[in-house]
């Protein structure tokens, strides 16, 4: 599970793991950028993200 440092993503995401004994790995990047970069790239095979940001960077996507 991959989503950006210091959002309200990244401390929901940790405490429904640690709550919920989920066993994700999660990944936490610089910025939304590189998230979504590694995302593309295939280092992650998810990502949560604000929709608004996630759609602005769907849009300009390479595939």
């Amino acid at each position: 599970m991959l989503t950006t440092a210091g959002t309200t993503s990244e401390r929901i995401i940790k405490a429904m793991n640690a709550n919920s004994q989920m066993r994700m790995n999660i990944i936490s990047a610089i910025d939304p950028g590189e998230a979504f970069s590694m995302l593309e790239s295939g280092r992650a095979v998810a990502l949560v993200m604000d929709d608004v940001l996630l759609a602005g960077m769907t849009a300009q996507a390479k595939t």
